[in-house]
Formats: structure tokens, C-alpha cells, sequence
């Protein structure tokens, strides 16, 4: 397709975390299905609480420094956690973040 149509965008709707497979593949731009679903939710306007699953492989053993480029927060997480079940976050409608992840140490084994 890439051959005839040089500028053409593909584009896909993913399940399963399966986004990084089919960029790697020639995908432009994927999007989680479940994820958008719940996004989607959390325009209801109550708080709601979730677990954010991190596409990281490699942040176990160590401790994590997470901080919010929008609200000014900063939260403590250990890797061995973020990698196992992601970021717990209670959040308040219509609330969003921008994170950056900073390595702050090793983690006990």
C-alpha cells in the first residue's frame, strides 16, 4: 500500500496491548480500545479509581519518582508494583496528567 499510496495513514483500533506490535509493523497511530472505553468513563461526574497499566518492561527492582507536569504532584511508586499491577490512580472528574518517570534508586530484592 506504502508503494502506491506513499502518504497513506494507517491507523488502527487495538485490543490485548497490542499497539506497540502493529507500530512496529507500519501502524501510524493505534489506540487502545479498553483504554479509550475507560477514559471514556471517567466523564462521569464522580471520582472514579483505576489501575493505569505501564507498557514499561523494565522498571522492577528499582523505585520510581513520578511527577505530574500539570498538577505539581509527585508520588513515590516502586518498580516491582508499577510493573505488576500499574499506577493506582483516584481521580476527581474531568482530571488529567501529564507524567514524567524518574528513577530514584534500587529497590530491596
Amino acid at each position: 500500500m506504502r508503494e502506491r499510496e506513499p502518504d497513506f495513514c494507517f491507523m488502527a483500533e487495538i485490543y490485548w496491548n497490542l499497539e506497540w506490535t502493529l507500530q512496529q509493523q507500519g501502524f501510524d497511530y493505534t489506540y487502545d480500545k479498553r483504554l479509550h472505553d475507560r477514559l471514556r468513563e471517567g466523564e462521569a461526574p464522580n471520582s472514579s479509581q483505576c489501575y493505569v497499566r505501564l507498557s514499561f518492561t523494565d522498571l522492577g527492582h528499582r523505585h520510581w519518582q513520578l511527577h505530574d507536569l500539570i498538577g505539581g504532584v509527585t508520588y513515590d511508586r516502586e518498580g516491582n508494583d508499577l510493573q505488576a499491577r500499574g499506577l493506582y490512580l483516584d481521580e476527581r472528574p474531568w482530571n488529567c496528567h501529564a507524567f514524567t518517570m524518574t528513577e530514584v534508586g534500587d529497590q530491596t530484592r
